[in-house]
């Protein structure tokens, strides 16, 4: 049953990922490729605080619960196929729940459940590829399940 449930999560966390990664618009950007921020604010409700142009692709990441680490994709932004990002799956602490981008796109924070704790990672915002944080992981409380990052109010 729990390897069931965690299946279920593990699809559910892919899923939106994926979305998230492909919801930024026709907006502005530099063309360079970069991570989509979990959450962030902007236009209208749901948008995506950085828009990417539609030829650039972002980067999807999930956790795998079952394997103790984060596997990380290219998006292609015309199709939408998924391509491993070179060195994923990376290592994450114990029995990884849920992964947030942070709203500029260069962190990306784990919730590792069992080990409770918080890995983060900086993002090659060019490849995808995650290099762990000095000092990572951090404590966290017991059994954290779920993370969201949020950007600054002015």
């Amino acid at each position: 049953m729990n390897s069931q449930l965690g299946l279920v999560r593990l699809s559910i966390l892919f899923v939106l990922a994926t979305l998230v990664a492909c919801s930024g618009g026709g907006g502005g950007g530099d063309g360079a490729s970069a991570a989509v921020p979990n959450g962030a604010g902007g236009g209208g409700g749901g948008s995506v605080l950085a828009q990417l142009p539609n030829n650039v692709a972002g980067f999807a990441y999930v956790a795998n619960n079952a394997s103790d680490n984060v596997s990380a994709y290219t998006i292609d932004a015309t199709t939408g196929v998924l391509s491993e990002v070179a060195g994923s799956p990376f290592a994450a602490g114990t029995d990884p729940s849920s992964v947030s981008v942070d709203p500029s796109g260069k962190f990306a924070y784990v919730a590792n459940a069992q080990s409770a704790s918080v890995s983060a990672y900086s993002i090659n915002t060019t490849t995808g590829v995650l290099s762990e944080v000095p000092g990572s992981p951090f404590d966290a409380g017991a059994g954290p399940f779920s993370i969201t990052t949020t950007r600054k109010i002015q």
